[in-house]
């Protein structure tokens, strides 16, 4: 039972850490635009 509800635990972290690693990245390419944004203006 422990077992199991470890390997859900396991599961769970990769799955928020892939999601992280997502909306960093999202959040990354968002800075440079507004950066590219401003230089413009």
């Amino acid at each position: 039972m422990l077992r199991e509800q470890l390997v859900v635990a396991a599961d769970e972290v990769i799955r928020l850490r892939a999601e992280n690693l997502s909306l960093r990245d999202a959040a990354q390419q968002a800075t440079e635009q507004l950066r590219a944004a401003m230089a413009t203006n």
